[in-house]
Parts: structure tokens; sequence; C-alpha cells
């Protein structure tokens, strides 16, 4: 049962964004990957029933739980779909994250169950590539999409992978370099990135691997021209790409995804201007409900967009969401998350889980990269491997 258990899990972390291929059982909506979740819990249940497993429940689920519930109590639910949706994310992907430390529990053990994400994320990467060449790709400016799916999504998607690789990657630079596996990960997924055209995940993905080398290497990294030099340059081009693709076209125009942001963070704060808001928060899922009833009074202007399902900002995500308490916890996290990557080796899971868990976080700036089925489940397991 056990190994049923785990190959089941192995196919789960493989099959991860079938999130995105969704049906009707009845009237009840749902997704392969919801599917798999239920087909995986029914051998974990067993082996808890006849005591071969001894039962533990995550610290981050009861933390996110609590949060949830005082969230769902302390304010007015409008929108009752987006709301019910929200809930239905939690609990699946708490239940992932209850197969995954209850299955694999060695760090050695983690790492293999990510191998299988890391499989999944390129396999799907491959064949979203070969579905834009045939003739499906319909943003304007030719960025890689997944079947179904959004650049940005994918992009998120593939960091967690990306990272894992990376970090594993730097951690074996003794081995050849034909023979690490590790890096040949890494180049197919920072192509992939690449491709999607996400500026916020790869800008952010980019400083998380900046700060791992500091970990790793100290002042190492800087103590030739040559380090300097690579460093500058990749500095510059990242630079130069962000400037080119997100801020001048907001200079230049008045409807770069910049200029949607700043409508949404000037109707957050409008939001917060009444007390009862920033104590008690909106509730799970109310922002597109305030977010559209709220816009033009807030700018004073026809707004870019009305359809606006989170606040695109941590911060703001947090305290509409959970209020006060969200935002207090979310600075919690973010403490430990910061004493995680201070205070463990460069080859630890541990830090490996910070890392990914700090691009989140700094990803989470400008948008809300982790309110789905799958990037919920990655970010609440890596920030249980910190409590």
């Amino acid at each position: 049962m056990k190994k049923t258990l785990r190959s089941l899990l192995f196919i789960n972390l493989f099959f991860l964004q079938s999130y995105l291929i969704r049906f009707n059982i009845g009237g009840f909506p749902t997704n392969l990957q919801e599917i798999l979740i239920g087909l995986n819990f029914i051998p974990l249940f067993v082996l808890i029933v006849k005591k071969e497993i001894k039962l533990k429940f995550p610290k981050i689920l009861a933390i996110f739980l609590v949060l949830f519930i005082t969230g769902s109590l302390s304010a007015q639910i409008y929108d009752l779909r987006f709301f019910l949706s929200y809930w239905k994310f939690f609990i699946f992907a708490s239940t992932l994250i209850f197969i995954f430390i209850h299955t694999l529990q060695t760090e050695q053990q983690k790492e293999e169950g990510l191998k299988y994400y890391t499989y999944g994320v390129i396999a799907f990467g491959l064949f979203s590539i070969i579905f834009n060449l045939s003739g499906h790709n319909v943003t304007f400016d030719h960025r890689l999409t997944g079947p179904l799916d959004s650049a940005v999504y994918l992009g998120v998607y593939i960091v967690p992978a990306l990272l894992f690789n990376f970090t594993k990657f730097i951690n074996t630079l003794k081995k050849p370099y034909f023979k690490n596996r590790y890096l040949i990960f890494t180049i197919l997924l920072g192509i992939l990135l690449l491709l999607t055209k996400s500026m916020g995940a790869i800008t952010a993905a980019s400083a998380v691997s900046f700060i791992f080398l500091l970990k790793k290497f100290g002042k190492k990294l800087f103590d030739s021209k040559l380090k300097i030099l690579i460093l500058s340059i990749l500095f510059i081009a990242l630079s130069s790409v962000v400037f080119y693709t997100k801020i001048l076209p907001t200079i230049n125009t008045t409807w770069s995804s910049l200029d949607e942001r700043n409508e949404i963070y000037i109707t957050s704060k409008y939001l917060l201007k009444e007390s009862k808001n920033f104590i008690f928060g909106l509730g799970p899922a109310q922002f597109q409900y305030h977010y559209e009833n709220n816009v033009e009074k807030a700018i004073n202007n026809k707004a870019l967009d009305y359809k606006v399902l989170q606040p695109h900002n941590i911060f703001f995500l947090f305290i509409f969401n959970y209020g006060i308490l969200g935002l207090s916890t979310l600075f919690v996290l973010i403490f430990y998350t910061a004493k995680t990557i201070i205070r463990n080796k460069a080859d630890s899971f541990k830090l490996v889980s910070g890392i990914i868990v700090c691009y989140f976080f700094i990803h989470g700036l400008l948008d809300t990269p982790f309110m789905k089925n799958d990037l919920l489940f990655l970010f609440l397991l890596f920030l249980e491997e910190e409590i």
C-alpha cells in the first residue's frame, strides 16, 4: 500500500498542472488534479486507519485554516462562487500537502518528489511549445502559453522547478557538466521561462538566484574581475529587458500592465480608508466585487479592466482576504523565510525551500502568483518546511 501511495503521489506531482484540464461530474465542477488527489488520498487513509503511518497535522495548514475561518466569518460574502472556489483551492492543496509530508519524510525523498515535478514541468513546457508553434498562440507578442492558460501562470509554474534544479546544480559543481542532469534541467527550464516573457517571474527568479549565490559563495562571488563583469552584464541585460517590455510601454501609453496595476493599488488604498476593511478585510475571494464597484470612484475615470480577481500585491492580498490578522501573519512568514535563508546551509532542503518561498514573496509584490490549486500547494508546501 505504501508503494501505491508513493507511486500515485509521483504521478500527481508529474501532472500537477492537470488543474487546467477541467470538466464536470454531474453538476460539480472539478479537474483532473482534484481527481488524482482524491485517488491519492485513499491509500493514505487506509494506512492511517491501520496505524502504519503516524498521523500529523502540518503547522502551515493550521495557520492558514485559522486565517480562512476568521476571514470568512468576519467579512460579508458578496460573491459566493469565488468564495467557494477559494475554499476548494485550499482544501485540495491542503490534502496534497498532507499526502506529501506523510509519504516523503526525509530530505532525499522530498527531493525525489520534486524531480517528478521537474519532469512534469519540462514535459508540459515542451508540449506548450508544440501547441504554440502549431498555431494556437493567442498573444500578440508571441509569449509561450500553456493550453488554456496564460504566459504568466506558466512562468510561475516553471520557477520552483527551475530554482530547485539551479540550487542542486550549484551544490554539485564538482561533477563534470555533461554528467550533471541538474545543469541540463536548469538550462531547459530557463529557456522555457524566458519564452513566457513573464518579467515578474524572470526578475524575481533572478533576484532569489542571486541571493542563493551570495549565501553559497559570499565574498568569493566578487573576488575576480571576470565574475564582476559577468554579474554586471547579466544585471544590465535584465534591467534593459524589463525597461523595454514594462517601463517604456507605461511611459509611452496608458494601457500597459503597470498602468493597470497602478489603478489596482489606488483602488486598494481607497478601500483601506474604511477602518473595518483594514481590520477585518473584505473576505476570501471578495476583492473582485469591491474592485468592480469602487474603481471608478477611486481613480475618477474609466478603468482599464474591471475584472480583477486579486489585488496583485501580496500585502494587499493578505489584508483583504484575512484582515489585520492576515497581514501580521505575512510579516511572521517573511521573518521565518529570512531566518531560514540566513541560518541554513546552502545544500540543505530547508534553504532551497526558503529560496522558493522568497521567490513567491518577491513576485508577490507585483502579482498574486499562488492563488491556483497547484501553485497554492507549492507555496504552502515550502512554507511548511520553514516553520
